[in-house]
């Protein structure tokens, strides 16, 4: 559950929105844009970096979004964070739909059709090899990394997800609820689980090296 501050703030948010319109929206982007792009970065397929820029994801986003404010203010559900993020991956998912149809069978998807795709194991696995102190020699680091990813891989997609939401993204646990759609009981038990997964690697990392 939010705590009253976060009711408060966002309250605050939303009341500004309706007072200045786009060019408050402009601000709380402006102050959200670092996330939403972590977001979309842990996102993309490696595959379709030459199809997709992460930077225009984001400036579309924004473009949706100042399109869909009176919607949003209509009605609001969510904090503008959240709406903003939400928005980033509804952008994301259908740049998905029309670029893995053409990139054909050379792209792994794990993500159904018309859904923003959940984070990918080489972002998880760069992610912690940069938070763990790493080997100076390029060689060795490769080496890290790929040990790492090897790892990551064995984690299910939806223990990958929450960690990169709550750990990475650093959502508390109400945002990651509402990320992925279930209680904030759910989201607890699903990030412990993926804490203990993540504590398995970790000795494994250790006892290897």
């Amino acid at each position: 559950m939010n705590t009253a501050a976060e009711q408060i703030e966002s309250s605050s948010d939303i009341e500004r929105l309706r007072d200045r319109g786009v060019a408050e929206l402009a601000d709380q982007f402006s102050k959200a844009r670092a996330q939403i792009r972590k977001m979309i970065d842990m996102r993309l397929d490696r595959k379709l970096l030459g199809r997709i820029d992460a930077s225009d994801v984001v400036q579309e986003a924004f473009i949706e979004a100042s399109r869909r404010l009176p919607e949003y203010l209509d009605a609001p559900k969510v904090s503008p964070y959240m709406w903003l993020r939400q928005i980033g991956r509804q952008v994301l998912a259908v740049h998905y739909r029309e670029h893995v149809g053409t990139a054909g069978r050379t792209v792994h998807r794990e993500a159904e059709p018309g859904k923003c795709p959940i984070v990918n194991s080489e972002s998880v696995a760069g992610q912690m090899a940069a938070s763990v102190a790493s080997p100076h020699s390029v060689i060795a680091k490769a080496e890290l990394l790929q040990k790492i990813l090897i790892l990551i891989e064995s984690m299910a997609p939806e223990d990958r997800e929450v960690l990169s939401l709550k750990q990475f993204e650093q959502l508390t646990f109400q945002e990651v609820a509402l990320e992925l759609n279930v209680s904030m009981e759910a989201a607890k038990k699903r990030y412990q689980r993926a804490v203990i997964r993540l504590g398995q690697i970790a000795a494994h990392l250790k006892g290897s090296s």
